[in-house]
This record gives structure tokens, sequence and C-alpha cells, in this order.
């Protein structure tokens, strides 16, 4: 059965669902065509597990009876000593003890036994469906959902990793850089060609020192009398709770998420926008938005005689790219259709909603939506290993349904843009004049996978952000420093004069903390292997290093990693 494929993309609004249907269509068959290939036997798996479930099923009712037995014997225990404490009852007492007791007992224990040999089977049956999936769950790879992908609109190519190549094609021709401070490391990327316009989708690991505000508290007494009608002098006792603040830098760590794309369009044009809030709307309350943005472009043309308003104020109104610098290429780029396009994206309800920022800076295109911030696109294949197929099916399809969502409109503002699709890619001529075989951002994503108390510095207190800074090759690997760069703590108090009910200054301790750049450098070997998880687990090879002195080796997307003993 041949791929479900859409060739034209007029309008992705319009086109999502059929879309999407014809996605998860694409990843259904793509199962059918792994357990073909694995030659899993999908009726025995399911029977076996049937099996286990039933037999998980008996274990707890079993357990459920024990519970019971168990709550049966405290109670006995709680009336033998009633009966041995009346005198008179102590007949009673025995028989409870040499009798009931004795009989619940046993019973206690041949429910244990019973649960035992439950369990047991249970548990074979587990065995026995690990066994049958072995092979299957090694076939689960890192780009089932980015090919599948591809294949159903294959206008959007999506790349098998990050390589130098498509790196110094959008370096070279449209000005996109590496992160090179210490305070940004890439956790993910994924590129990929629009009509061979090439973009990069980057999660970012971010640091960022901001004021903090830390709060101290001094609890004061004081004594204060009065005197009643009658001439009594009364005292009155008085408590407070001070408080203080102290605003001092921290560091704090997020997550970042942008797609980068390239195209020669429009190449002196800039400009932002940000989502217009229009989520669960109707069309007269878009239509008194665009009423008012109206009114609000025909005070900034009257101001500024380089800004021309459009006719269509619902585009104005809901797109809002305002702070735009070339009236020319934003016209050329937001033809009538382009427009109506943008509208209909910005006025869907699902599944997200306009939530997207738009930044044109020249020759790149900056989209951040919302939803990609909290999404993960690594697609890592151990998510969907399980011994019951029916549940690692669940699973793929699941996440499939979430990627293609997220990645769709992260790419749609691009897609709604006709130009960017009928304006193609001159041909990039790559000289390798690199010195790595593998981009910092695909290293850094390897290393992101680590546990990172293997690269931490030293008394460092916070999360560090990992870099990966090229040292040389090493036949046809890389040898890479990563390095590692965190903060540790340093106590201090301030005391923090504060005015109290009492009348009087009062010394408030504020406990704040310094944070000291720490730093940690550990050497790694990285190399493109190519090939698939597969044939990485199956066929061994772990060992493709000539350098034995190595540890902790990982694979990831075609490439193996390692770190070197110092």
């Amino acid at each position: 059965m041949s791929m479900a494929s859409i060739k034209n993309i007029d309008s992705p609004a319009k086109l999502y669902k059929q879309a999407k249907d014809a996605y998860l269509s694409n990843i259904d068959e793509y199962f059918k065509n792994i357990i073909k290939e694995s030659e899993t036997n999908i009726d025995k798996n399911k029977e076996i597990c049937d099996n286990y479930y039933k037999k998980l099923a008996e274990g707890g009712n079993q357990e459920k009876t024990l519970s019971k037995l168990n709550r049966k014997k405290s109670w006995l225990n709680v009336l033998k000593i009633i009966c041995f404490i009346t005198i008179i009852l102590i007949p009673v007492g025995i028989l409870i003890n040499s009798n009931i007791k004795n009989k619940i007992n046993k019973q206690i224990e041949e429910q244990s036994t019973a649960i035992n040999k439950t369990m047991e089977e249970a548990n074979n049956y587990k065995q026995e469906a690990i066994k049958q999936t072995n092979l299957l769950n090694t076939m689960y790879d890192w780009n089932i959902a980015s090919s599948m992908f591809t294949k159903t609109l294959p206008l959007v190519e999506l790349d098998s990793q990050f390589d130098i190549k498509r790196f110094f094609q959008m370096h070279d021709k449209y000005g996109y850089k590496e992160h090179t401070g210490d305070d940004i490391s890439t956790v993910f990327v994924q590129s990929g060609t629009i009509q061979g316009n090439p973009f990069v989708l980057e999660k970012n690991y971010v640091c960022e020192i901001a004021p903090y505000l830390y709060t101290g508290t001094l609890i004061i007494h004081w004594v204060t009398t009065s005197t009643d009608s009658e001439g009594h002098i009364r005292t009155h006792h008085h408590t407070q709770t001070l408080i203080a603040h102290v605003s001092k830098p921290k560091p704090f760590h997020y997550l970042d998420t942008w797609l980068v794309y390239g195209n020669d369009a429009a190449p002196k044009l800039r400009f932002s926008r940000a989502p217009s809030n229009t989520k669960g709307m109707d069309e007269k309350a878009i239509a008194r938005l665009s009423k008012r943005t109206e009114k609000a472009l025909t005070k900034k043309t009257e101001k500024d005689i380089n800004f021309t308003q459009m006719a269509n104020s619902k585009f104005e109104g809901l797109f809002k790219a305002f702070d735009r610098n070339n009236e020319v290429e934003f016209r050329l780029l937001f033809t009538p259709l382009a427009q109506s396009n943008m509208i209909d994206l910005i006025t869907m309800n699902e599944p997200y909603g306009d939530d997207f920022f738009f930044y044109k800076k020249e020759q790149l295109n900056y989209i951040k939506t919302a939803h990609s911030q909290t999404f993960d696109y690594s697609s890592n294949p151990t998510a969907f290993v399980d011994f019951d197929i029916a549940k690692s099916k669940e699973k793929i399809s699941n996440y499939a349904s979430q990627y293609f969502d997220s990645l769709y409109f992260d790419l749609a503002p691009l897609l709604s843009i006709p130009l960017y699709q009928n304006n193609k890619s001159r041909e990039y001529i790559y000289k390798d004049n690199a010195g790595s075989r593998v981009t910092a951002f695909e290293v850094e994503s390897l290393v992101n996978n680590y546990d990172k108390n293997l690269f931490k510095p030293k008394d460092c207190y916070t999360d560090v952000i990992l870099k990966s800074r090229f040292v040389k090759r090493d036949g046809d690997a890389d040898l890479v420093n990563i390095e590692a760069y965190g903060f540790k703590s340093v106590p201090h108090t301030d005391i923090v004069p504060t005015l109290g009910g009492d009348g009087h200054m009062h010394p408030v301790p504020v406990m704040w903390y310094e944070y000291i750049p720490v730093k940690k450098s550990t050497p790694m070997i990285v190399k493109h292997i190519g090939g698939s998880r597969y044939e990485f687990i199956n066929k061994e090879n772990k060992n493709v290093f000539t350098n034995k002195n190595i540890n902790n080796v990982y694979y990831q997307k075609g490439l193996v990693s390692a770190l070197l003993n110092k």
C-alpha cells in the first residue's frame, strides 16, 4: 500500500485536517510495515498480554482478600486482649487464640502462596511477551515522526540530522550563526527545507541572570499602656512580624524553541508581530478589533510618512506588523492570497489558536509558537518501547498526532505565504573548509541526553549549560570538549533597617545567595556512522572508535558519541 501524499499546500489552515488524516494514515502504515519486517505475531502477542493482564487482575483480587484476612486477624488480637482483661471472658480469649486465629493464619498462608503463584504466572507471560517483541522494539527509530511528515508533505523535507553542509548553507547565504555564548545550549535541533529553502527548528536551554527578591522576617514585641474611663491603667502587649526584601542577581534556566527560515524573497524587509489574542472571538468581535486597528493605523499614517495602511483592515488588525520598514516588499510578500491565508490561520481556534510570533530580519524569518515551548520534538524511540504491541502502537500514534500538530503550525505562517514556496533557493555549493564534521548543534543535542552529573563542576549548586567546543578531527571523528557552565552559591546575610509599629527601626536579617560562575571541561569524541538504531543495536556498531579509552557510549540519529577518559 502506497503512502498518502499531499504535494501542494495552498492554504495551511484549510488543508490541516486533510493533511493530518493523511499523516496518521502513513504512521499506521509504517507500523504495519515494521510489524511485517520483524515477523512479529500480533494475535499471539495480544493473547499473551491478555493472559498477563488477567493474572494481574487475579493477583489484585487475591491481595484484597489477603488484606481482609489480615484486618480480621488484627481485630481478633484486639478482641483476645479484651477477653483476657475481662476475667470472665478468658475462656473465649483462649478459644480465639487456639482455634479461630489458627484457622485465619492458615487462610493467610494459603492466600500468600496463591498470590505468589499468580504473580509468577503473570511474570512468565510478561517475559514471554518481552522476548517476542525484542526485535520489534529495536526497530523504533528517531526519525519515525519526521520521515512520515516528509512522506505526507513532500514540500517539506526534514533532514536526518543538521549537518555541516546545511549549517553553512544557512550561514553563508542567510547569515545564520552558531550560539557561541556560555548561556545557551542546544537540546534538540531539526533542519530541513521548504522547496529547497532551508530552516532550522532549535530547542535551546538558556541561562538568564535576573533580579531575584529575597525575603527576611523579624518578630518584634512591645508593650503600651492606657487609662480606662475609671482611671485604671491597662497594659497592652503587641506583636508584629517585620518583613524586609533584598534584590540580588540569580541564574534562571528555561527552554526556548525557535524555527529559523532562510529565503531570498523580500530581502530588505524587517517586521515583527505577536499573537493577537483572538482565540474564542466571534466575527463581530474580530470586526470591532479591525475597526479599532483601522483608527490607530490612520493616526500612524498621519505621523509616519513611510507607513502606508493596507486596504485589508482585517489583516492589518490581526497580523499587526506595524513596525515594517519596507512597504513595497511587505506588499510583495503579503499578496491578497497570503493575507487571506494568514487571516484563516490566525482565526483558527484549534488546535492552538493564534499563538505565534513572527519576526523577519531581511533574509531570515523567525517563528516562535507557545505550543512548541513545551513539546518534545526529539521522538526518542525508547518512549515507544513496550512488550504489548497494542500499547506501543498507541504510544506512537499519540505522539505522532501531537508531533504533526506542533510542527505543522510552526511551519504554517511560512507556508501561508505563496511567494516563499514559489521562490526556489539557488543551488548552494558547499566547500569542505570546516574544521568539524558534526555541527555543535547536534553535539550539544547529543550531550544533553547524558546524565548532567557527569559534567557538573565541583561545588556547582545550579543546573548547567553544556557547550560543545571543537578541538580537532580524529580521522573521521571529531574530538570536542564539553564545557559545563554553572554556579556555586555562597550565602550572605544583609541587615535591613525596618520601621516597626513601635516607632523604632529594627535590624531585619535577609539571607541571600551570591552565585559565582564555575566551569568544568570534559573530553568527548563524536562520529557520524549513519544507519539506523536497529543496526546500531543489533550489529554491534558500538565499537566504532579506534580509541578504546572511552566510556558512556551513546547513539542518536546516526551519530555516536563517547566520553574520553582523561
